[in-house]
């Protein structure tokens, strides 16, 4: 949507801002981030429980937060759908259980965002 929006320029220097962010996020750690398509992003944090998670989380909307101040023209936000590997399970299945999570987390933001779109609307006051 940026893209048709905005132009590939902006869509480009987003993409670049959330790499950025991402880098900043794994750097000195053993973890990994990658851009798997579109705007869609990977982050592998091998051996980490459910506390390195949630610190891993935090940290990276602490991260967006500060670049959001810089660049407020622009906000960046994230839908973030997690999964935990399960024994003898394949990295696919893995990476499509996350996807669904991603997918859900998502549906639950846009159905909070149109509530409170529909809550008011500027036409109404005329």
């Amino acid at each position: 949507a940026i893209n048709d929006n905005l132009g590939h320029d902006q869509g480009d220097s987003l993409l670049r801002r959330m790499g950025n962010t991402l880098n900043q996020l794994i750097e000195n750690t053993q973890y990994s981030a990658s851009r798997i398509g579109g705007d869609e992003f990977v982050v592998l944090l091998p051996a980490a429980d459910e506390a390195a998670l949630n610190h891993c989380i935090e940290s990276l909307h602490e991260l967006l937060m500060v670049d959001n101040q810089f660049n407020n023209h622009q906000p960046i936000s994230v839908s973030i759908g997690t999964a935990t590997s399960q024994p003898n399970e394949r990295v696919e299945d893995i990476l499509k259980r996350a996807d669904t999570a991603m997918y859900e987390h998502k549906k639950t933001y846009y159905a909070q965002n149109d509530r409170r779109v529909s809550k008011y609307n500027p036409a109404n006051d005329q």
